[in-house]
């Protein structure tokens, strides 16, 4: 059988030769169109801060329209919130992996590991910024997820570095605040209360000792 639009598909007696088929654009899936949004945000976060994450432009990197991403996503916000939960999820499974193994596992290394963590790609930054704005870090449907590595990373923590869990949570926690608020206001607060640039980039070492001290206490 002659495909659609070849030469056997014109009438008898027509002039002039057929036209080939143009070839059809592969289409993505929902999730595949997603993930290329995600990643050109992710490039533009990396490259130029909040301020880069400007739809038209993602869109544009991410090769669909404006209008497409919308479809994907329902809002700019949205597009947004979603980097966030993506990146949370990335960083949440990364440390897992960082700081799990046999090798030897003390207090400080789980500040190391966030504030290295948190300091690439403007990762920090963005989860703060959306804490800030009142959006949510995870949705309904991610909670679950987030939540359950957080709990692994904090039984990890337990588990290595032979503490409770309210011990580890409070590690956690400590770090995870610090480490956003010095992502988000640390470059602007240093100054003001009087630390040089090279006391304000020893902060995540000093807590780390410190970190350390709470292991050896117990």
């Amino acid at each position: 059988m002659v495909a659609p639009g070849s030469a056997g598909d014109e009438k008898e007696g027509g002039g002039g030769p057929a036209r080939p088929d143009r070839p059809r654009r592969a289409r993505r899936t929902p999730e595949a169109a997603r993930r290329l949004v995600l990643d050109a945000a992710a490039a533009r976060l990396e490259e130029r801060g909040l301020k880069g994450l400007n739809v038209v432009d993602i869109a544009r990197d991410a090769g669909m329209t404006h209008a497409t991403v919308l479809h994907h996503f329902g809002s700019a916000e949205k597009m947004q919130r979603a980097l966030v939960e993506d990146m949370t999820g990335t960083l949440l499974r990364d440390m897992v992996i960082a700081l799990g193994g046999d090798r030897e596992l003390d207090g400080g290394e789980l500040c190391v590991q966030l504030f290295e963590a948190l300091s690439a790609k403007g990762h920090g930054k963005l989860i703060a910024w959306a804490s800030v704005t009142d959006q949510r870090i995870a949705s309904e449907s991610g909670d679950g997820e987030r939540g359950a590595l957080f709990s692994q990373l904090v039984g990890t923590l337990s588990k290595r570095l032979k503490v409770d869990e309210a011990t580890a949570r409070h590690m956690v926690f400590l770090t995870a605040t610090s480490a956003l608020g010095a992502a988000l206001m640390g470059d602007a607060l240093a100054p003001l209360i009087g630390l040089s640039r090279e006391e304000s980039a020893a902060f995540p070492e000093w807590l780390s000792a410190r970190m350390d001290h709470i292991v050896e206490d117990g």
